[in-house]
């Protein structure tokens, strides 16, 4: 059941892939890698016919190519805004926008041109916003340019709506911090349409002039003028700054403006030139009320889009369905297999913990006993310690120490000591560097007698007795201060010391 459903599943996603040949979609790549490099000389793709193939081939391949179907989506969109209908254009810059594209220099220009169609639509709260986009991936992109001409646009926005503070904010912005030349100058056509809205019409002529002196040549220069002059009902200024937008623009809404301009303020005009003028504003404004049409279906098909989720989001949706639907059966059927192997593991886990328990209580016994051991054995040390300061203590208080330790005769001290004493002055001549002298110094420095007792003994100065010390400790490998304390030591942990003590008792 599980292997059926997996074959079912791969056969549907060939059928998919295979709606599209190989050939077709490097046609389209081919396609869009011309536009691309057109694009980079400043000029338009203009063969709508291969760029509408293209975006048809990549549509089942926009995932896999997702940057590619919305660099098609957003030339064919482009061709569609200058002459076709203005919905299709719109729903190609929708397509764009819904990609998994990370073209973030892409992006910011369909959003521009969304923005823009909006503008034209007159809905500028939306084209606000979708300015703001733009500008925030040319931000992302790093295009600092782009960014500026979005602050323009979105500055535009603002004016528009009356919001002219806010606008005066992000052109005083733009002319402190940029130094592109043409930004600037968009800057000043922005600021002279703001103060148009506003009847502001000295500083709308203050900027317009600023625009042509810095080499504006462009329509939309002369037809603010001409608007201008006309609201200030300079007829002569406003019909020859009309006459010139009339003759050198090709745009719709300017030609719409110039000619009532001409029809109405034109009083040097014979009545058939004037005739034929609103002739011509009336044909071109039918086509301005279609193309209005058009935008305003546009941005309806754009508050749609933007008020409800994707389909790219559902079809994610259903993948990851489809997804964990599988991984729960694989899971399961693992389950079902390996439930015997898992019984299994978990009884060898509980025999293994038992045994580990078992062996801790055995290591924390013996570690008991050790522990017990050491005690005992530190306190053996201290007992024969204490009966060795016991029994030296008594060797001081003799009364004639000398006869005592046997101390004329060197063997016979070595052997005998005192039957009382131990046998410490035979197991000082395993040192095989001590004189007898020093083996001599060594049991008097055990019995703890003072520096002038040990002189008057060894018949050697009282000042000289801390350098033999010295001396003495150097070749043992221990200190002065330590003597006697390591000669305890050789007694206490000596494997052949035999030691006889006086009882304290």
């Amino acid at each position: 059941m599980h292997s059926r459903f997996f074959y079912i599943l791969v056969v549907v996603l060939l059928c998919i892939i295979s709606c599209t040949t190989a050939d077709e979609r490097a046609s389209a790549l081919r396609t869009v890698a011309e536009a691309d490099s057109l694009r980079a000389t400043g000029v338009l793709y203009s063969d709508s016919g291969k760029i509408s193939v293209s975006v048809s081939n990549l549509y089942y391949w926009r995932y896999l190519y997702p940057t590619e179907y919305a660099k098609a989506n957003y030339y064919y969109g482009r061709l569609l805004r200058q002459s076709g209908p203005q919905q299709a254009a719109m729903q190609c810059f929708i397509n764009g926008i819904h990609t998994f594209t990370h073209d973030h220099s892409l992006l910011g220009r369909i959003y521009t041109n969304i923005g823009s169609m909006c503008d034209l639509e007159g809905n500028d709260s939306i084209a606000y916003i979708m300015y703001k986009r733009a500008c925030q991936n040319f931000a992302h992109c790093g295009d600092s340019v782009a960014v500026f001409y979005a602050m323009n646009d979105m500055a535009f926005a603002l004016a528009k709506q009356g919001k002219i503070e806010e606008m005066l904010i992000f052109t005083d912005s733009i002319c402190r911090h940029c130094s592109d030349s043409n930004v600037i100058i968009k800057t000043y056509e922005t600021k002279a349409i703001a103060y148009k809205y506003t009847a502001q019409y000295d500083s709308v002529i203050h900027y317009v002039n600023k625009l042509q002196a810095n080499g504006y040549t462009e329509s939309t220069g002369y037809m603010i003028k001409a608007q201008v002059y006309s609201l200030k009902n300079m007829n002569d200024s406003a019909v020859y700054y009309a006459g010139i937008v009339h003759d050198m623009s090709h745009d719709l809404f300017y030609q719409n403006n110039s000619l009532y301009i001409l029809t109405n303020n034109d009083e040097k005009k014979d009545k058939e030139t004037i005739l034929r003028y609103a002739s011509s504003r009336s044909d071109i404004q039918k086509l301005i009320e279609v193309r209005q049409g058009e935008l305003s279906h546009a941005v309806e098909l754009l508050n749609l889009s933007l008020n409800r989720k994707s389909n790219i989001y559902y079809w994610i949706l259903f993948s990851i369905v489809i997804i964990c639907t599988i991984i729960i059966i694989s899971v399961g059927l693992r389950i079902r297999n390996n439930r015997h192997k898992l019984i299994k593991e978990t009884l060898l886990a509980e025999q293994t913990r038992k045994q580990i328990e078992q062996s801790t209580i055995e290591n924390e016994s013996i570690l008991e006993q050790t522990q017990q051991l050491l005690e005992d054995k530190e306190k053996y040390r201290q007992d024969i310690t204490d009966q060795i300061e016991y029994t030296c203590s008594v060797m001081r208080g003799s009364q004639d120490l000398e006869k005592e330790l046997h101390w004329k005769n060197f063997d016979e001290m070595c052997d005998v000591v005192n039957s009382n004493f131990f046998l410490f002055a035979n197991k000082m001549k395993s040192f095989g560097s001590l004189s007898e002298k020093e083996i001599r110094f060594c049991v008097l420095v055990l019995l703890n007698l003072s520096y002038k007792q040990m002189a008057e003994m060894l018949y050697y100065s009282e000042s000289g007795m801390g350098k033999y010390k010295y001396s003495v400790s150097v070749k043992l490998g221990t200190s002065a201060k330590k003597l006697r304390e390591f000669l305890i030591k050789i007694i206490v942990e000596g494997k052949n010391s035999q030691v006889l003590f006086y009882s304290k008792g």
